[in-house]
């Protein structure tokens, strides 16, 4: 289901996403906060006493996204919005990235400034998933068994795969489109399988994960996979969380039953 980043395509211009860090990929790059310290310098020869009294805080500011960030931001989530919906609507194998280009908005030189290839654009955030989760695995509280902290974080992820529902509706017309992405999509899967396994391995203390922990990293996505389908099937007021809850307890008693 995630794409690893690839070489962009011979003649090419280079692409900027593949050199950015993750939270390039999920917004801007924010400046290292900036500690404003009240210098004053004295006049040669005279030294000033010591101001007396508590010491005001030092101000810590956080400069805003320039004009420029806005701008490129703007312009990838336009070819990441263009391209789903041509996906969508004609099918991506019969997608070019000329008609991406066109649709947004922008040249293909453009184009090829923020994606190496329309894959890319298929692709681009789907990694700030996988790191989220990786993120959050590992603080839920160590009273939880594994299969309860594995639902735990991925109920808390629901709300930001909520705002994206439609994006994501739009995706899966895509997958569902080509054979190839289809393939693919098999591939990605084995290994989100393999970073959950690894995962829920460190969590019981292993350095490489066992037959126990990959079982039970995938029928932790399939259960997720299901409450997905289910969710976007449904009606657009429905919640994904309620979704994930209701099939792991539905697991829960079929294997206690």
């Amino acid at each position: 289901m995630w794409a690893k980043a690839g070489a962009p395509p011979q003649g090419a211009p280079p692409d900027d996403v593949t050199r950015l860090s993750l939270v390039d990929l999920r917004g801007h790059r924010w400046p290292t906060a900036t500690r404003l310290c009240g210098v004053r310098y004295s006049e040669p020869g005279i030294r000033r006493k010591p101001r007396e009294g508590p010491v005001a805080p030092t101000k810590t500011l956080t400069r805003a996204p320039s004009l420029r960030d806005k701008h490129k931001s703007q312009t990838r989530r336009a070819l990441r919005d263009a391209a789903l919906k041509l996906f969508a609507s004609q099918g991506y194998d019969a997608t070019t990235t000329e008609e991406i280009a066109d649709k947004a908005g922008v040249s293909t030189r453009t184009f090829f400034r923020y994606f190496p290839t329309k894959e890319h654009v298929l692709y681009h955030g789907e990694h700030d998933w996988v790191q989220a989760f990786i993120d959050i695995y590992p603080t839920q509280s160590d009273t939880l068994r594994d299969l309860e902290a594995l639902r735990a974080t991925l109920e808390s992820l629901a709300s930001r795969l909520s705002r994206s529902r439609r994006s994501m509706l739009l995706y899966q017309q895509a997958v569902d489109s080509s054979p190839t992405l289809r393939g693919h999509e098999q591939e990605h899967q084995l290994q989100d399988i393999e970073i959950l396994a690894r995962a829920i391995a460190k969590r019981r203390g292993r350095s490489e994960p066992d037959e126990a922990c990959g079982l039970l990293a995938a029928v932790t996505l399939l259960i997720y996979r299901r409450a997905l389908d289910l969710w976007l099937a449904g009606p657009p007021t429905g919640s994904l969380a309620k979704a994930i809850t209701k099939q792991f307890k539905l697991l829960t008693k079929v294997v206690t039953d």
